[in-house]
C-alpha cells in the first residue's frame, strides 16, 4: 500500500469468498461473462462501478488486475469479460489448462519432453499424466478445467 500511495497509484485488493467462481469456457461459450456464468460478475461490476463513481480520485483510463494462481485464473476471466474498463492485466502461477480435444498428441510428446522428431518411435509412458483428446495432466485443485464439456481454462 505505502508504495502504491507513493507513486501516486490506488491499490483496490480484491478476495474471494473462499474460491473465485472462474466458469469454465468451451466452444459453445468460450466468453462465460455474465452474471449467469459467475456469481463474481456482479462483484467485478460493484468494484468498477465504485471506481467510476470517483473519477477525480481514480484514473479510468489506467486499471489493472494482477493476480497469482487460482487469483491469476480470476483475473485472466475478469480482464477479458471487462476488457472495455480494463487496461491491462499481470498473472503469474497460472496458464493455459487444455481439455479434451484440445489436446494434441504433439504436446503431450513436447509435455514429456520428447521432441516432434521422436513421435512417432517414443510412445507416452501408461503412468504419463497427458492423455491425448483427454487431458493435458496438469491438474489444478478442484478440478478446473477438467470438466466434460469444457476445454480451455482460463478463457
Amino acid at each position: 500500500y505505502d508504495n502504491a500511495n507513493a507513486k501516486g497509484y490506488a491499490l483496490v485488493c480484491a478476495d474471494a469468498n473462499i474460491h473465485w467462481d472462474v466458469p469454465e469456457a468451451n466452444k459453445l461459450n468460450p466468453t462465460p461473462c455474465s452474471s449467469e456464468d459467475s456469481k463474481d460478475y456482479k462483484y467485478v461490476t460493484k468494484i468498477l462501478e465504485q471506481l467510476k463513481s470517483q473519477p477525480d480520485v481514480f484514473d479510468l483510463e489506467r486499471i489493472f488486475f494482477a493476480g497469482h494462481s487460482e487469483g491469476s485464473m480470476f483475473t485472466t476471466w475478469a480482464s477479458f469479460c471487462f476488457a472495455q474498463n480494463i487496461t491491462g492485466f499481470a498473472q503469474s502461477g497460472v496458464g493455459l489448462k487444455l481439455h479434451g480435444a484440445a489436446v494434441r498428441d504433439d504436446h503431450c510428446h513436447r509435455m514429456a519432453g520428447n521432441g516432434p522428431d521422436q513421435l512417432p518411435e517414443r510412445l507416452l509412458p501408461e503412468w504419463y499424466p497427458c492423455k491425448p483428446d483427454k487431458d493435458d495432466g496438469m491438474l489444478i485443485p478442484g478440478g478446473w478445467g477438467e470438466c466434460e464439456d469444457c476445454e480451455y481454462n482460463p478463457l
